[in-house]
């Protein structure tokens, strides 16, 4: 099972809205930075944002302070003021360097009655033109010599299904070093939530520890319901396959210790898929998914 809350972007983030009363004309023009802030990716980084004036107009800015692409939708409510959302969603490039990326526009149609503008994001972190590559057999998510079963496989009720279709659990007792699975960077982290159980209070941002890793095609590694403490890596770090990345535990919307992966994308800024991925269960076999039931030897650090 897993914490609903994967990614942020369920809701609308409401940003800002301003009035202002009619402008006479001929009065000086504002600043050319009317207001600017930023907004939480939960376990990640931030969206920051910004609104630029030149007389009339108004061009509101995104940029990703994040590790990892951001794919980002936008919304606006206009009064007296005529403007358009660019390409929408978009996908923000990560980091500063990635700069400041215009994502809508507006100006004022009568500057003798008063106007006013509202917009609003919402966002999930990964990119949503990602396509995972299927030929990839990943490694098992624990230690050389230890045994483990799939408890819950792809399309099971109530938890993998959907969004989650191709999610998996295995029932690794608590405090079992969880492996990268594959190899890639750390885009997201938490480890400060406390406790576990199926209660709707287990539901929702920060009640499950987890590390998410970014791989080379642009998909996202979710690996969650690590123990309270539980994460030995750092958001922007490149992990090898075989890498620790935490510890087992039952945080969350869990039923008992176990580790909840799925693979990853978003779809726009609410909504995600998962994508079917394989694994070799033992030494010598040849990879398969993984199915429920399915006993798991790992037999090197890789596997």
């Amino acid at each position: 099972m897993m914490n609903n809350a994967r990614r942020v972007g369920s809701q609308w983030a409401i940003a800002l809205t301003l009035a202002s009363l009619a402008t006479p004309v001929g009065a000086a023009p504002a600043p050319a930075w009317r207001e600017s802030s930023e907004l939480p990716v939960f376990g990640a980084g931030s969206l920051g944002y910004g609104v630029a004036q030149e007389g009339d107009q108004f061009i509101l800015f995104g940029q990703n302070r994040t590790a990892c692409e951001l794919t980002v939708e936008t919304a606006l409510t206009l009064n007296n003021l005529a403007g358009e959302v660019f390409e929408n969603p978009v996908v923000l490039a990560p980091g500063p360097s990635g700069g400041y990326v215009p994502l809508a526009s507006w100006e004022v149609e009568d500057r003798t009655r008063r106007w006013s503008y509202r917009y609003k994001f919402r966002f999930r972190l990964g990119d949503k033109g990602a396509r995972h590559d299927p030929a990839y057999a990943y490694a098992l998510p624990f230690p050389v010599g230890r045994t483990y079963r799939v408890t819950k496989g792809w399309n099971e009720p109530e938890t993998h299904l959907d969004e989650h279709a191709y999610a998996v659990d295995v029932n690794m007792p608590e405090g079992t070093p969880v492996l990268a699975m594959r190899e890639g960077r750390v885009v997201a982290t938490h480890a400060a939530a406390v406790g576990g159980g199926l209660g709707k209070e287990w539901w929702g941002a920060g009640k499950a520890n987890f590390v998410i890793v970014r791989h080379a095609d642009r998909t996202l590694g979710d690996y969650w319901h690590l123990r309270t403490g539980g994460v030995a890596v750092k958001v922007g770090q490149d992990v090898k396959r075989g890498e620790v990345l935490g510890y087992s535990g039952a945080t969350g919307r869990a039923s008992g210790p176990h580790l909840h992966f799925e693979v990853g994308n978003p779809l726009d800024g609410r909504r995600e898929r998962t994508w079917p991925f394989k694994w070799r269960a033992a030494k010598g076999q040849a990879a398969q998914a993984p199915a429920k039931g399915l006993r798991l030897v790992a037999f090197e650090s890789g596997s």
